[in-house]
């Protein structure tokens, strides 16, 4: 069970993103296996769910025969709530669907190249103020996707909604009034609710600069009146209350292709804007966004990859569960990787003094969550997310280099700060990408597990080399999944030591030979 997390009384929003194409089964708990899950806290405390095969939405009654349906796209999910089963749609709150066949999420959201991938974003009113007549409205403005594609594609931009903008996706709200606070149907201009319900998605022309707002309105982003000057925007009425865990929401969805010469981890960043329309001199201007990595698995034959180390340090939101918001605390890294030695690619030696990939790093978990301490390390990739492989790429500047993303896994020490604080052995791979100066749109993602029984930690290290897509990470022994844009610090990626790109690692007269590269 989650740990209840104490939030200060404040009036802001959320905002959630999933982006996937891959789908399994819904899973067992691995003791208790009449117990249906999705995620490890479905299960009795030290249990891991135990996902069941791949499959397909169309298939899915004979693909994942005997398994329990669960809500897929259920808004609490989003914001902190547990995945729940149903036995049909009406059992969710604002679902998609009941299925037993279940995309997966970040860390194991996945695609391939080619894929046409779904994705979803949830923007909520998450004002805490426990009155009505304290809670702050907001207006929405803005729902955009930026998808971080390789060239010759490139970075897309994807107004599902925005001013000036043809809407590029769609949107839904729920039906009210909801059965129970986590029981209703997905409503939108195209899908009605059902008699003696009405539509929450409420679309309303709104002077951005004045905060008035007018009549209703059709089509979100256009320009409209009364009132003069006005945009149509979604109003977001009610924050959290007790009958409402989720706030106000607006689900926006729209679908993009995988690309042929995409990265093996293709970046995806959500963001939305808008205004507190309680601050009405100047309107209260909100801005938030998230970020997420997806697997990408490809058949084309890419570049050679890039050659280069990693030094810095900062700070990230972390996220315990990997499959739920739920319990945010910050995570703080700091270290170099890739001195004396870099060599490219997925290498077999565990002896730090002998790797061939050298270097030490720290991740420390805040609020009583643990720390890794690492200085052997299996795998090095380097690849350029924002131009072509080899040459310099553009976002990495001071100093320029021929990468601006770099994957590296190996094998630690896990220190938890209560409990048994016994070390822990464990494999990690960490991904980080850095964006040039001063650091605050950098991105860094730390995954850290024990291994299974039967299994080494070699093994496992192994198993999640950087030069497999990031859909081969373990689905149990999960200790960390954090990741995100840098709150603090700075992440540079560096040219390659002439040692890594001689080929000369590890000391004194190696040879980079590696057993994938």
């Amino acid at each position: 069970m989650l740990a209840t997390t104490v939030q200060a009384q404040q009036h802001g929003a959320g905002i959630s993103k999933s982006c996937t194409k891959l789908r399994r089964c819904s899973g067992q708990c691995s003791a208790s296996t009449s117990i249906p899950c999705l995620v490890n806290p479905n299960c009795p405390p030290g249990e891991t769910c135990i996902l069941g095969d791949v499959c397909t939405a169309a298939t899915a009654a004979t693909d994942c025969a005997g398994r329990a349906p669960f809500c897929i796209g259920d808004v609490t999910a989003s914001f902190g709530i547990l995945p729940h089963a149903c036995s049909s749609v009406a059992d969710c709150r604002a679902a998609s669907e009941c299925s037993p066949c279940v995309p997966l999420q970040v860390p194991l959201a996945a695609v391939t190249a080619g894929d046409t991938m779904d994705c979803e974003i949830v923007v909520a009113n998450r004002d805490s103020f426990p009155l009505a007549t304290d809670q702050h409205s907001l207006v929405i403005h803005t729902i955009a996707d930026e998808i971080f594609h390789s060239p010759p594609v490139g970075t897309e931009l994807i107004n599902i909604f925005a001013p000036g903008s043809t809407p590029m996706g769609t949107i839904s709200g729920e039906c009210l009034p909801r059965p129970s606070p986590t029981m209703s149907q997905r409503c939108s201009a195209t899908v009605p609710c059902p008699a003696g319900q009405t539509c929450s998605l409420d679309l309303e022309c709104v002077n951005l600069n004045t905060n008035v707002v007018g009549g209703p309105c059709s089509t979100p982003g256009a320009a409209c009146s009364p009132p003069a000057s006005g945009t149509c925007s979604v109003i977001l009425p009610e924050g959290i209350t007790a009958a409402n865990r989720i706030g106000s929401f607006v689900i926006a969805d729209h679908t993009d292709l995988v690309q042929a010469t995409d990265a093996p981890t293709l970046l995806d960043k959500a963001s939305t804007l808008g205004n507190d329309l309680d601050v009405m001199v100047p309107p209260g201007a909100l801005s938030l966004d998230t970020t997420l990595t997806i697997g990408v698995t490809t058949t084309t034959t890419l570049p050679p990859p890039a050659g280069c180390r990693i030094t810095g340090g900062g700070t990230v939101n972390g996220l315990l569960d990997p499959n739920v918001m739920a319990e945010i605390t910050k995570a703080q890294f700091s270290g170099q990787v890739g001195a004396p030695c870099g060599c490219f690619g997925c290498f077999d030696k565990f002896d730090p003094k002998l790797a061939s990939v050298q270097g030490n790093w720290n991740h420390q978990r805040k609020n009583k969550g643990g720390s890794l301490h690492a200085n052997t390390f299996n795998s090095l990739v380097c690849s350029c997310l924002g131009g072509v492989v080899g040459d310099l790429c553009p976002d990495a500047e001071h100093p320029t280099t021929p990468a601006d993303h770099i994957c590296i896994t190996g094998i630690g020490q896990f220190v938890p700060d209560t409990g048994n604080k016994t070390p822990l052995a464990v494999a990690f791979r960490f991904e980080a990408t850095d964006r040039g100066e001063p650091g605050n749109n950098d991105f860094y993602e730390m995954h850290i597990f024990t291994p299974r029984a039967g299994q080494t930690v070699e093994q496992l290290a192994e198993a999640i080399c950087c030069t497999n897509p990031i859909s081969v990470l373990p689905q149990t022994g999960v200790v960390a999944n954090d990741q995100g844009l840098l709150i603090a610090g700075n992440v540079q990626i560096h040219r390659a030591l002439a040692k890594s790109t001689d080929g000369l690692c590890p000391p004194p007269r190696g040879v980079c030979t590696p057993i994938n590269p």
